[in-house]
């Protein structure tokens, strides 16, 4: 009887370390796989995260792109709208080489400055440079480059935030005002204007190329008569 009690007891504790190691298999199991899902959950917030992120960049990019398209837009229309002044002035101010209704070029600056895009600045270039006073009348420059906006093609460049260069060229078969264009632009509260211009003749077209070359060609033939009289 004694040895039945001992072994039913030896058989219940038996019976009891087996059931908390099913216990303790269980939750290790539950464990594991709760840090399975926790692990998988950080993958997918970090997957996320740098979607976003990449996301976030790529809005951002475009954004920038298509401010600077637009902010192109408008340098270039401030050159456009200065040209189509200039055409206004020679149309409805010239006739001939001979301004009307104005004596001097402080007037021409201010009619500039009133109903086109640009500074001050360059409202007196274009009154100094583009027109002359010859004996109390004022009158419009010979010049060797056009005085309005003729591109076809142009490029765009950013110098600063608020500075820009607007440029092209008249070359190939162009048989007048030929060179190189340039457009300075800035920023002056909230408004492009023009604020430069210079021109640039094409290699070996500047006029004082052309003198020296034609007293060269002149020089060689010169010489070649004077070789011939010796003769």
């Amino acid at each position: 009887m004694r040895y039945l009690v001992v072994l039913l007891a030896s058989l219940m504790l038996i019976l009891a370390a087996c059931g908390g190691g099913d216990d303790s298999n269980e939750t290790e199991e539950n464990n594991e796989e709760t840090e399975q899902t926790d692990g998988n959950s950080g993958e997918s917030e970090e997957d996320s995260e740098q979607d976003n992120e990449e996301s976030t960049e790529e809005d951002t990019e475009e954004t920038n792109e298509d401010s600077a398209s637009g902010t192109d837009e408008q340098v270039v229309t401030a050159v456009q709208d200065y040209s189509d002044a200039m055409e206004q002035f020679q149309d409805e101010q010239v006739d001939g080489s001979t301004v009307q209704d104005m004596e001097s070029r402080e007037e021409v600056a201010e009619w500039f400055q009133e109903n086109a895009p640009v500074t001050e600045k360059f409202a007196t270039q274009i009154s100094e440079d583009f027109f002359k006073e010859d004996g109390g009348e004022l009158t419009w420059a010979e010049l060797d480059y056009s005085v309005t906006f003729d591109a076809e093609e142009h490029k765009a460049y950013q110098v600063t935030e608020s500075n820009f260069l607007v440029s092209f060229q008249i070359a190939g078969d162009a048989e007048e005002n030929r060179g190189h264009y340039n457009y300075n632009v800035v920023d002056q509260e909230g408004e492009w204007l023009v604020n430069e211009f210079d021109f640039g003749y094409l290699d070996g077209e500047h006029p004082d190329d052309q003198e020296e070359e034609e007293q060269a060609e002149e020089s060689s033939e010169d010489s070649e008569e004077d070789s011939d009289d010796e003769e």
